[in-house]
């Protein structure tokens, strides 16, 4: 007979498609606004995942997964800070109401959004889960108290909160591929992931490839373990060690500690961010603020029928409607975003000696190595400075204007205002193929208006574009 354990169980979990205006780690949004520190250098965030509550009790399941494990998370990206006036054990309950969970679950994606933007968090104790058995007593009150929203925004007044997708939902990625994604993103912030709940095999938690995800916990650190194994090498058996990585969850049911198995193929899985809130207002209140004062400029600017010196600047023209559909006949540039596009989810690089983080220019370098361009080294070009000059002094490109799919998309390094680095790319019918600084992978992680917003507007970058001839 399966113990309750080996059975599998919808706990809540709902993931809705990733939208445009979703943060990918890599896309450099979330450095921006949170710095790259290794807040975590040992990867490991058991200290700061005490807590150990049950999602359910008293025979009622609040499929309440979503906001369980998002809250560990953040208040763990505090704790780590010291942010010692930060919420220490949140109220599932208020967030519940909040974020609209329904008896088919959420979207922590949702959660996290109105959680960062709306309604913040509140201490356990300021709206308790007492003998609520029922769907109506424990998602109440709703509509909220208005004190409890109002103490719950007053945390987004003193604290920003970010999050990212470390995982995409629909990835492609290989389970060894998501294991390193994440061990990289745990330096930096805490990470929740989507499992199968739960399947065993002896003492760890297992899931086929590909099967569904039902569950939404907190990945607090990888053990490792090294095992012999006895290989087959060029026709003859020779012992070799390998390093396994088991992942360790912090789940809401008993055992609240759960083993994995190793290369565990995670759904997706999303990271969290905390810092100080420098200004004072909620990102409601910011957001009407700017509108307000973008209402005001149109209307003072059409009363005097003037606009400012820099207004009148040229500016690189809106991206988003002049990619035209795909060349119709198969020129080079065809064949080259072909090529990309076939390359994807792929660790691409001449030179291996180059971090992942700085690898854009070579991984570049590499598919136009591959398509046939001529005048290259042999290990690529390691910078987008030094590629940029490359490119406009080689034979093989002509700068254009306006971009097309398999044009080279470049934001060099060292031409703007030193807030961000530079990164290169081919661009792709709908989004940008470049490598991924935090997964190593060919990837497509940037659209048009997020290059655009991150490069130009905030790194001040001028962004250029190259195509092959012929």
């Amino acid at each position: 007979m399966k113990t309750p354990d080996e059975e599998v169980r919808d706990y809540g979990l709902r993931v809705k498609p990733v939208q445009p205006d979703h943060f990918i780690a890599g896309s450099g949004q979330i450095t921006a606004r949170f710095g790259a520190a290794e807040l975590n250098p040992k990867k490991d965030w058991t200290k700061f995942a005490k807590i150990k509550e049950l999602q359910n009790r008293f025979g009622f399941e609040t499929m309440n997964c979503s906001n369980y494990a998002t809250g560990f998370a953040v208040i763990a990206a505090a704790q780590i800070q010291g942010f010692i006036d930060f919420v220490q054990n949140s109220s599932e309950r208020f967030t519940g109401v909040m974020t609209k969970t329904d008896p088919s679950g959420n979207d922590p994606h949702d959660v996290i959004e109105i959680i960062r933007t709306l309604c913040g968090l509140i201490e356990e104790e300021k709206l308790p889960w007492t003998k609520e058995d029922t769907w109506n007593e424990y998602y109440a009150p709703n509509p909220m108290d208005e004190t409890l929203v109002a103490l719950g925004q007053s945390l987004l007044k003193r604290y920003v909160i970010g999050h990212e997708w470390v995982i995409k939902p629909g990835s492609k990625l290989t389970p060894k591929q998501k294991e390193t994604a994440i061990l990289n993103m745990l330096g930096r912030a805490p990470v929740c992931v989507s499992v199968r709940a739960w399947e065993k095999d002896g003492d760890v938690y297992v899931k086929d490839i590909g099967a569904p995800d039902t569950h939404w916990v907190m990945l607090i650190r990888y053990d490792k373990k090294e095992k012999k194994m006895t290989v087959k090498e060029d026709g003859k058996l020779v012992q070799k060690t390998v390093v396994q990585m088991f992942p360790i969850v912090r789940d809401q049911y008993s055992p609240y500690e759960k083993k994995l198995a190793p290369e565990y193929d995670f759904g997706f899985a999303k990271a969290y961010f905390v810092k100080k809130n420098e200004t004072g207002a909620t990102p409601m209140e910011e957001d009407y603020l700017t509108k307000f004062l973008k209402w005001a400029k149109s209307k003072i600017d059409a009363f005097f029928k003037t606009k400012k010196p820099e207004d009148t600047l040229p500016l690189p023209p809106d991206l988003t409607n002049t990619i035209k559909p795909l060349p119709p006949m198969a020129t080079r540039t065809r064949k080259l975003y072909d090529l990309a596009k076939s390359l994807l989810s792929m660790h691409l690089g001449l030179d291996k000696s180059i971090p992942w983080g700085v690898n854009c220019a070579n991984a570049a370098t590499h598919v136009l190595i591959k398509a046939g361009v001529k005048g290259l080294p042999a290990k690529g070009i390691a910078g987008t400075a030094a590629l940029l000059s490359w490119l406009q002094s080689s034979s093989e490109f002509d700068e254009v204007d306006n971009p097309e799919p398999g044009d080279i998309i470049m934001s060099a390094t060292g031409t703007g205002n030193g807030k961000c680095r530079g990164h290169v790319g081919i661009v792709g019918q709908h989004q940008i193929m470049s490598n991924n600084s935090e997964t190593g992978l060919w990837d497509t992680q940037w659209t048009m208006d997020r290059w655009n917003d991150y490069y130009r507007a905030y790194g001040g970058i001028l962004t250029r574009y190259f195509r092959l001839r012929g």
